[in-house]
């Protein structure tokens, strides 16, 4: 079933799911040609007649993507890779490393995010290299902020030394 609101009384379409939409029975908040579309899959002989029950409505927090070793590189339509639901609003990436292409975790924050970014921190006893973010499915992957000083720096040392040898 398929709608562009969670009320039991909206609008929904029926039918088989395009496939690859479902992976797993429930209902969630996905990206559906380029629309935000509440959409609930299951997997039983007319499952999708039934009415929605009341608690389905969308809930004040985010929809994160979910993986516990992500495909690299990172795909959102990989069979390992699901929603989750994050009731603080905050996806988190983790990894052992800060390399944009390390083996990392996806999914929604066990408790560690206080604002968004990337940093160190002991999560578990484990030094580990954490970005928060808090926007729906936000943590596809994480960019790096560059000083726009250091940056600008760098591109004025060279053009120095560039003139100099020539």
């Amino acid at each position: 079933m398929m709608s562009r609101d969670s009320s039991p009384d909206g609008v929904y379409t029926r039918g088989v799911a395009v496939p690859g939409l479902c992976t797993y029975n429930g209902c969630a908040w996905r990206m559906y040609n380029g629309v935000n579309t509440w959409i609930c899959c299951c997997n039983q002989n007319l499952c999708n007649g039934a009415s929605i029950a009341t608690t389905t409505y969308r809930p004040a927090g985010n929809t994160c993507h979910f993986c516990s070793t992500c495909p690299l590189p990172f795909n959102r339509y990989s069979s390992l890779v699901r929603d989750t639901y994050s009731p603080n609003g905050w996806c988190t990436k983790m990894s052992t490393s800060s390399s944009p292409n390390a083996i990392a975790t996806r999914g929604a924050d066990p408790g560690v995010c206080a604002y968004s970014g990337c940093s160190w921190k002991t999560y578990n006893g484990v030094n580990t290299y954490i970005c928060c973010c808090r926007t729906y499915h936000c943590n596809t992957g994480m960019s790096t902020k560059k000083s726009t000083i250091g940056l600008l720096s760098a591109a004025l040392t060279m053009m120095f030394v560039a003139r100099k040898h020539l």
